[in-house]
C-alpha cells in the first residue's frame, strides 16, 4: 500500500485489520517491516500465530482493546452486516490522528459499467453491500447524513 510511506512513522503504526481471514495483508506488512500489527476475523476456526509473529485472532472488531493509528477493511468490509455500528466501534479504536482505510469493490467503476448485474464482485449473497462513494460517505456519517437546514 504505498500510502503507508506518506504516512510519518509507518514503519512503527500499530495497525488492525478487520476482517482479515488468514491474514496475508498483515502478512504483507509485516514482511514489508511493520511490527504492531493485529487482524481480527470472527470467522476463522482459531486463533493463528506465524512464524514471524503476526497473530491473527478469532473474535469481533467490538472485542478489541487498544488505540490503533490504521485500521484496515482489506475487502472485508463488504461482507459486514451493520457498517454503520462497525464504525462507530472502529471510531473509538483509532488513536489521536488516526486512519481507517477501507479497500472494497464500488460503484460507479470500470467493472459495474462493464458488467452490470453480472459483475463477478456482486458476489451476492456474501458481499451485503457495493457501497457508491455516496452511501460510504452516509455510512461514515453514521447513516444520518446531512440533510438542508441541519447545523
Amino acid at each position: 500500500m504505498p500510502f503507508l510511506r506518506q504516512i510519518p512513522g509507518w514503519q512503527k503504526a500499530r495497525v488492525l485489520d478487520v476482517g482479515c481471514g488468514a491474514g496475508s495483508f498483515l502478512y504483507a506488512l509485516r514482511e514489508f517491516g511493520m511490527r504492531d500489527l493485529l487482524g481480527v476475523d470472527p470467522f476463522n476456526e482459531a486463533d493463528m500465530e506465524y512464524r514471524n509473529g503476526l497473530l491473527i485472532q478469532k473474535r469481533e472488531v467490538f472485542d478489541v482493546d487498544g488505540l490503533w493509528d490504521i485500521v484496515t477493511f482489506h475487502h472485508s468490509f463488504e461482507h459486514i452486516p451493520d457498517p454503520v455500528l462497525t464504525l462507530k466501534a472502529v471510531s473509538g479504536l483509532l488513536a489521536d490522528g488516526g486512519l481507517c482505510v477501507i479497500r472494497m469493490p464500488m460503484v460507479p467503476s470500470y467493472a459495474w459499467d462493464h458488467y452490470g448485474v453480472n459483475w463477478v464482485q456482486l458476489d451476492a449473497p456474501r458481499h451485503f453491500f457495493i457501497h457508491s462513494t455516496k452511501s460510504l460517505s452516509l455510512v461514515a456519517q453514521g447513516g444520518h447524513g446531512h440533510r438542508e437546514g441541519d447545523p
